[in-house]
């Protein structure tokens, strides 16, 4: 009984994780803290489906909780009469993966590429106002490794992309022969910008913590 209900759950996890991985990208666009996990969710996605071969790692979990619970595991159960022939689907051909691979790409795109594009028009409503934010060194930064060697580099990288993606950073970077680092942003105020670099790795960790923040009326040029 214990497996059979495990058998169910894992399959019904895989189920609700291709969803997120399909159409996560329109949720991220009212809670953006789904971003992160989203971008990752959908790359694995993209890979698994896009490799002959390779198996995600839910797959050997479900058979595995289904051969203890033998035969009764599916037995009657409302998640393998309707789910399991969906996650795993007979004939499907190498070019049907890439497929698969390419829909995930192009619904992501059209997800993110669409809360992107609302930004836009509302930034040349109001003359496109932006923020200019620098961000200096914290107590936390090793002086003596370079910028990619910080504690939670790959994760620190990962967090600003997605916020480049968002729409919501348009340019960042370091500035050369200082303990600085520039953001041009376009959010609200202050308050919001640092509430969402809160969950920043590296602000979390005491590596960067934002120094001062400059409200910036584009005149000429754009940030699009």
């Amino acid at each position: 009984m214990v497996y059979r209900l495990l058998t169910d759950l894992t399959v019904a996890v895989h189920f609700a994780f291709l969803i997120f991985v399909v159409a996560g990208g329109f949720l991220a666009r009212r809670h953006r803290w789904l971003v992160v996990p989203h971008l990752l969710a959908a790359s694995w996605g993209v890979y698994v489906e896009a490799t002959p071969g390779l198996v995600c790692p839910l797959t050997p979990l479900e058979n595995a909780f289904a051969i203890r619970a033998g035969e009764a595991g599916y037995q009657g159960s409302f998640i393998e009469h309707y789910l399991v022939p969906i996650i795993y689907s007979e004939g499907l051909t190498r070019e049907a993966q890439w497929g698969l691979a390419a829909l995930v790409v192009v619904i992501n795109a059209v997800a993110y590429g669409w809360r992107r594009h609302g930004h836009e028009r509302k930034g040349r409503s109001t003359m496109q106002r932006a923020l200019v934010v620098l961000r200096t060194r914290g107590s936390s930064w090793d002086e003596s490794r370079p910028l990619e060697e910080q504690k939670d580099w790959p994760a620190h990288a990962i967090f600003m992309e997605a916020l480049h993606a968002e729409g919501l950073v348009a340019l960042v970077g370091p500035l050369e022969g200082t303990r600085d680092a520039l953001l041009v942003v376009r959010a609200g105020d202050r308050a919001e910008i640092e509430e969402r670099l809160a969950h920043d790795p590296w602000t979390r960790n005491g590596l960067l913590i934002v120094k001062e923040c400059w409200p910036w009326q584009i005149r000429l040029g754009s940030l699009g």
